[in-house]
């Protein structure tokens, strides 16, 4: 999911879609990439890789279909995959759902660390719209986390209303903003949207809390093509840096309509 550019790892107003006499098509995001924290390595986010992993890849004999992890979790299918490990589809033996179970390397004092700042952020994060922690914990050369399972499209999602599901994400947004953690890699892929268009972030990963110093550099983690200049050029980040993120996510959604001009298109 990544593009040429990418590097890694309210008041209620009328709908922007009123005059629209058809029901516009699911928005496919471009393509991107991200650079992992501790590699800084290009890296393409895609699920076809799911039997790729190096032979002699440490924990392999982990991570693959059917292991039982922590005597818990049952891996299934391969939900998505990038620098650091993959995302499964799990189910959770002892509640008997589903869960979302990352399987990140640990080898490194700085993976453990990268980790363990997501785990950080998501129990901070505990909101309405930003998925819920479950679990985590290591297993053997990887460390889990055990995520509620959540469904749902890309941004924009399949919804008519295209400014209610955005005004609902803003309001995810400053709830997260408000307990003292930045996002700092929003785009389409990370907000996935019900089909009633109600938005929910996942993948805190490269998310912050906002207990740095005003200006001070923490040094580029994201997605080149939803990254604010600052903390794409500067390593500088605050909670505006998400909303930039989430206006360029509006402009391309409003662009793949097309042929209904916008106010909101407009005053992007």
């Amino acid at each position: 999911m990544e593009d040429d550019d990418t590097v890694r790892d309210p008041p209620h107003g009328p709908s922007t879609h009123r005059n629209t006499p058809e029901r516009a098509p699911a928005f496919t995001p471009p393509p991107e990439e991200t650079v992992t924290p501790s590699t800084h390595l290009r890296v393409a986010v895609d699920p076809a890789l799911a039997d790729t992993e190096a032979p002699d890849a440490p924990g392999r004999s982990s991570t693959r279909p059917d292991a039982l992890i922590a005597g818990r979790y049952r891996l299934e299918t391969v939900l998505g995959e990038g620098g650091f490990g993959r995302v499964w589809r799990a189910a959770d033996t002892l509640h008997g759902d589903t869960v979302a179970l990352k399987m990140v390397r640990a080898l490194t004092p700085d993976e453990l660390e990268w980790s363990r700042r997501e785990v950080t952020a998501l129990r901070w994060a505990r909101l309405p719209g930003v998925v819920g922690l479950r679990d985590d914990g290591l297993e053997g050369a990887w460390y889990f986390i055990a995520m509620e399972h959540v469904t749902g499209e890309p941004f924009p999602g399949c919804a008519d209303d295209l400014e209610l599901t955005t005004r609902r994400l803003l309001e995810v947004l400053a709830r997260l903003h408000t307990v003292g953690v930045l996002h700092r890699d929003l785009k389409p892929g990370n907000v996935l949207v019900d089909a009633d268009g109600r938005p929910t972030l996942i993948d805190l990963g490269l998310a912050r809390g906002r207990a740095l110093r005003p200006g001070e550099a923490q040094g580029f983690e994201g997605t080149v093509r939803y990254a604010a200049p600052e903390h794409r050029h500067f390593g500088i980040s605050d909670a505006r840096s998400d909303l930039y993120s989430v206006g360029v996510m509006l402009k391309d959604a409003l662009a793949a309509r097309g042929g209904h001009p916008s106010p909101l298109l407009v005053a992007l």
